[in-house]
């Protein structure tokens, strides 16, 4: 009898549940949360803390700043802009260690031309877009490893034309000429035969100097009538002579004559007569070459 009283005891005393892993894991969630909603309900009576601004990215930084804004001109037409945009079929030759990212290959050969002229489009190239491959797939050809295929690509080019008007900043005066910063990269000159002397004259400022060292000449060009200087607030408009297209850049020769009243050898700098010369040279050269042959 006291072992029956003993397995009924057993059979009737409550198993005691011991919890699982989930029941766990559970637990310590609701009780991070229960945190988490604490700490809320306490920190929304404090004020928040400002907003840091976030910095622009800036792609590309001049070393001289334009404290200035730049002046617009009043053009008839787009033309008289030296800013063109114009879409090319180029081909490709993609080394084998883009294979597998030639996306990457390809911009990187379209970087290159980055602020170069480039003679294909006649100007210098400044930022490419739209970039489409026009083949599926790549074609290797003969002992080569690289893959060969066309795509187009949209191009942003500065050309300026002879004829339009620019305006620069005024960096550099002699004598001899007038430097100008054209759109805070680019260079131009205007040579001294190109200023009218009936509007415009060379003042010159002596400075002191000791017996050893001689004076530099400084000066700048004035209005005549006035004697203020050339410009407005250092900006200065001129006419694009002649465009020199040397070392991958393009160097503007403006003029300050009017075009109704200049002749047709002005604008052109003793360097330019001299390229102009040797041009004309080679091809007189060539025919008469071409002469003999006959």
């Amino acid at each position: 009898m006291a072992k029956r009283k003993e397995s009924v005891t057993l059979e009737s005393s409550p198993a005691v549940a011991t919890p699982s892993k989930k029941q766990k894991k559970a637990k310590k969630s609701k009780e991070l949360s229960e945190e988490i909603v604490s700490l809320e309900t306490e920190n929304v009576d404090q004020p928040e803390a400002p907003a840091t601004p976030t910095k622009k990215r800036t792609f590309f930084k001049s070393p001289i700043p334009i404290t200035k804004p730049y002046p617009d001109l009043e053009r008839n037409n787009a033309s008289a802009s030296p800013f063109a945009e114009t879409c090319i079929k180029m081909y490709i030759t993609l080394p084998p260690c883009f294979c597998n990212n030639p996306l990457q290959g390809i911009n990187e050969q379209l970087n290159s031309f980055l602020m170069r002229y480039v003679p294909q489009v006649d100007g210098i190239v400044l930022a490419h877009s739209d970039l489409q491959i026009l083949e599926k797939t790549g074609r290797i050809m003969y002992d080569s490893p690289y893959s060969h295929f066309w795509i187009t690509v949209n191009l942003l080019i500065w050309k300026p034309k002879k004829g339009i008007k620019l305006v620069g900043i005024i960096n550099l005066q002699s004598q001899d000429h007038i430097g100008l910063l054209l759109y805070n990269t680019f260079n131009a000159s205007i040579p001294a035969e190109c200023i009218p002397k009936t509007k415009y004259e060379w003042r010159q400022e002596t400075t002191e100097a000791s017996e050893s060292e001689e004076a530099p000449v400084t000066g700048e060009w004035v209005f005549k009538h006035n004697g203020t200087p050339i410009g407005t607030d250092g900006w200065l408009e001129f006419t694009v002579e002649d465009l020199v297209k040397a070392n991958d850049m393009i160097t503007v020769s403006g003029s300050l004559i009017p075009t109704e009243e200049a002749p047709q050898d002005v604008g052109e700098t003793p360097a330019n007569k001299k390229r102009h010369a040797e041009q004309d040279g080679d091809k007189s050269t060539k025919k008469k070459k071409k002469a003999k042959k006959i």
